[in-house]
């Protein structure tokens, strides 16, 4: 006598998607329908999302599953996920670190003095793609080399809009192609193909994108030119200005360093973020006029937050008053 399978047969095509489609569904008339046409107030996005997951586990108990495999699944996906929720907290305790040590001011100040206003879009779009290339996070690259980009951008007079969309674009194309990218290797192997496969089937699409933004970011610059709004805002008083609140020094190359050669050696992301903490929040205290409590006030400060906006790229450039402690010239 043969032993039925208990195992649920594979869905149609309609029932894999229909969380989707209720999905969108909800997103519609949430975010769009009932602000725009009804004049009610925009539904909750966590509470659209807790109702197509309640949709989604629904139909899985419809077609059979158990509660059991329901949540295997739930953890297996979880873990996966769990090594890039690590890298985003970490991120903004490495901002934090790099402005308190003075290491953005530091490449800031040099930035600003070295490179020409007529090149920094080009360049707001190509550094953070080899930044990225390396490290492998799109969200790494944007919150450190990207603010100081930002910085640069904004003491030179660039358009913070036009900055902004080039340093997110360069960080996620290079993270996209990026071998030790996370979401890279993830779509890789869910589509069971070898990595470097997927990576060269993406040129395809990512080249010709990338080529177009790099020659529009070019013209921009090269037909109107960035310039500062005010004497003030020159890129040699900026710089002055950044040198009188913090102390430059050749060790506070070491944070970014560390990032780049680990990435190059090919260590894993989260372990080389902590390490450049570490070495970062060491540097300020022994070359900043901070103790220690400012020190950790300023990463308390940006402990788990990660932002691409405009304003937050805004407010991070202004590094004095973004890092969260009181700073004062020194005399």
């Amino acid at each position: 006598m043969t032993t039925p399978s208990l195992t649920p047969p594979a869905p149609s095509f309609f029932q894999a998607t229909a969380p989707a489609w209720v999905l969108l569904t909800l997103l519609l008339y949430g975010l769009v329908l009932r602000p725009l046409a009804f004049a009610q107030a925009p539904l909750a996005l966590e509470a659209i999302f807790v109702l197509s997951a309640a949709f989604a586990m629904a139909e899985l108990f419809w077609l059979g599953f158990s509660w059991t495999e329901i949540q295997g699944a739930i953890i297996h996906r979880l873990g996966r996920a769990l090594p890039a929720i690590f890298i985003l907290f970490a991120i903004g305790l490495l901002v934090g670190a790099w402005i308190i040590s003075g290491t953005i001011p530091m490449l800031v100040a040099w930035g600003v003095t070295l490179v020409s206003p007529s090149w920094i879009y080009p360049l707001a779009f190509l550094i953070p793609v080899l930044f990225s290339l390396l490290t492998g996070t799109s969200w790494g690259s944007a919150g450190t080399i990207g603010v100081v980009l930002m910085g640069i951008g904004l003491s030179v007079g660039a358009d913070p809009a036009v900055l902004a969309g080039a340093i997110i674009g360069g960080a996620y194309f290079g993270d996209k192609l990026s071998p030790l990218s996370d979401t890279t290797n993830i779509a890789a192997i869910a589509t069971e193909v070898p990595l470097f496969s997927h990576i060269r089937a993406m040129l395809w699409t990512t080249l010709p994108a990338a080529g177009l933004a790099l020659a529009v970011y070019t013209a921009l610059g090269l037909l109107d030119p960035p310039a500062p709004a005010t004497d003030l805002a020159a890129p040699e008083a900026f710089a002055a200005a950044l040198g009188g609140l913090f102390t430059f020094h050749p060790a506070l190359l070491l944070p970014p360093l560390i990032v780049l050669a680990g990435a190059w050696r090919g260590a894993p992301t989260l372990p080389l973020l902590l390490l450049s903490i570490v070495v970062a929040t060491g540097l300020a205290l022994l070359l900043q006029p901070f103790d220690a409590a400012q020190v950790t006030a300023a990463l308390k400060r940006h402990c788990g937050t990660v932002g691409t906006g405009r304003a937050l790229f805004h407010e991070r450039s202004h590094l004095h008053r973004y890092a969260g402690v009181p700073l004062r010239r020194r005399h």
